[in-house]
């Protein structure tokens, strides 16, 4: 029989919900930089770039650096375990970075989604409420968690997004493994961030500018959250 888990204190109470009030702030969502070595080599890939661990650094350090933009916009990170030991371009560790920009930092430790009960199939993690895009478009990921968000229903929490591919997309097919790609991949992370945090409080609009991936299919069959 497994031993009791032990009761948290008030104090430790008070930390988690602040940090889960610091993650779902109005206008901030989750980005999702967690993918593993095998499932990032299918988006280096993509744009005919070797994955390598200077590659993968390289492409994280794009989304991380990202300009004071995306501040309001992302209010965690999670990250995979070789991220987490990585540095900049200036020394500090990623991790330093991320909190610099007054987001949190954390890595996956859940064990995978559940079915959710009275629905047709659909599936659901416990630690808060966030949308993932699940294979969805970058637009349509923000059409839809905009469109949830002006759903005129009573909701006691904070609804949000967990986005990977969502928010990627247009980057990194920008980016394409070129160094000197940089600074228009960063500006297609930026726009989906800020479509994104209007959309986590039903203000979305689509603008007519949307990144070059915005409208790709980005389903992956089989895929494993």
């Amino acid at each position: 029989m497994a031993p009791p888990v032990p009761a948290l204190t008030p104090e430790q109470k008070k930390e988690l919900a602040d940090i889960a009030q610091r993650i779902v702030a109005p206008g901030k969502g989750i980005l999702a930089a967690d993918e593993s070595t095998g499932s990032i080599a299918k988006r280096l890939s993509s744009v005919g770039a070797e994955n390598t661990e200077e590659n993968r650094r390289w492409y994280r350090q794009l989304l991380f650096t990202a300009d004071k933009r995306v501040e309001p916009c992302i209010g965690g990170v999670i990250l995979f375990h070789e991220t987490m030991y990585q540095k900049a371009d200036d020394g500090r560790p990623f991790p330093q970075v991320i909190r610099d920009k007054g987001a949190l930092v954390g890595i996956k430790v859940d064990k995978g989604v559940v079915p959710l009960a009275g629905t047709n199939g659909e599936t659901t993690t416990q630690a808060g409420i966030t949308f993932l895009s699940g294979g969805q478009s970058e637009e349509e990921a923000s059409l839809n968690l905009n469109a949830i968000n002006r759903c005129p229903l009573a909701r006691p929490w904070a609804l949000t997004f967990s986005y990977g591919r969502a928010l990627q997309a247009s980057a990194l097919k920008a980016w394409a493994g070129k160094k000197d790609n940089t600074k228009v991949a960063q500006e297609e992370y930026v726009k989906r961030a800020l479509a994104n945090s209007l959309a986590c409080q039903g203000k979305y609009t689509p603008s007519g500018t949307a990144g070059a991936a915005a409208s790709e299919s980005l389903f992956v069959s089989n895929h494993a959250y």
